[in-house]
């Protein structure tokens, strides 16, 4: 599996535009597009596949039950509905106790972050789609979700990586108008798990991002794109994160369910390479900062 893609001479072409014929047509396509937002944020860079490449069908419904059994879910309530029921009609401390149970059953952080965490965003998003439950209610319960995941990132016991990654820096930020960006959290877990600094947060905006690159030293800049209606102005904001940066070698990664429509997107936006999933994003910053290490 192609692990990253480092940017390449376009090869050629553009992606394909809209018909100047059809003004109307695009302009209403575009208003979908900025509708879908929350949608595509959560099904596609919620869910970043999280490394879904090394588990099978068969070993998640099986740790599903497990878990279900161990942390005192109802017979028959499958713990993703369980917690989404929590976020969106229950308290915020059931949320959180429901989730606490599945630690205390033995739950391992990748798997509460696979297989309860990101479906239960999943599920909200695709009950906001079918008018089930409204944006204010999906909005809580996603702003719920974010400070579980604090929560949980932070529990002392939890083994953090050491060695290669230590004192490597990484400032993560959502492209301008990009909103619940959940996604961009775990992305920041796994990198702090993997024994990265990160700074930055999903309400990051562009000139706070600067001043901290002009004030100290990372070496990657992330950015989450959350829709087609976020991508205009990316490439402006690379340029001044990069004139910004105390670093003048700062690798800028790009990433979000948009990227993979323009095949030349890296390119485009100049950044350095973009990652389909959080893990891979780890391993596409190491190598990037490796090699300008061995090239100093």
């Amino acid at each position: 599996m192609q692990v990253f893609r480092q940017a390449q001479p376009p090869p050629g072409g553009n992606r394909p535009s809209r018909s100047a014929a059809e003004p109307a047509q695009a302009q209403a396509q575009d208003g979908e597009d900025c509708a879908a937002s929350l949608r595509s944020t959560i099904e596609a860079e919620i869910i970043p596949r999280l490394m879904l490449a090394h588990r099978g069908e068969a070993v998640r419904d099986r740790a599903a039950r497990d878990t279900a059994a161990r942390a005192g879910v109802p017979v028959g309530e499958d713990p993703v509905e369980a917690l989404a029921r929590c976020l969106l009609d229950a308290s915020a401390d059931e949320a959180r106790h429901h989730v606490r149970g599945q630690l205390l059953a033995g739950v391992p952080l990748e798997s509460l972050y696979l297989d309860l965490l990101a479906p239960a965003a999943q599920r909200l998003g695709a009950l906001w789609e079918a008018d089930r439950c409204d944006f204010t209610q999906v909005t809580v319960g996603l702003w719920r979700l974010q400070q579980i995941v604090h929560e949980v990132g932070r529990r002392p016991w939890l083994p953090v990586q050491s060695g290669g990654a230590a004192g490597r820096r990484a400032l993560l930020m959502p492209a301008e108008g990009s909103q619940h960006t959940f996604g961009l959290l775990l992305v920041g877990e796994f990198f702090r798990r993997a024994g990265w600094d990160v700074a930055g947060d999903p309400t990051l905006a562009l000139d706070q991002a600067t001043a901290l690159l002009a004030g100290s030293w990372f070496d990657v800049v992330g950015i989450s794109i959350g829709s087609e209606c976020h991508v205009e102005g990316v490439a402006s904001a690379i340029l001044a994160l990069r004139k910004a940066s105390l670093n003048p070698t700062v690798a800028v990664l790009v990433g979000g369910p948009v990227v993979p429509l323009w095949p030349d997107f890296v390119v485009r936006v100049g950044a350095d390479a973009t990652a389909p999933d959080a893990a891979s994003a780890v391993a596409v910053a190491d190598a990037l900062v490796s090699r300008r290490d061995a090239a100093a």
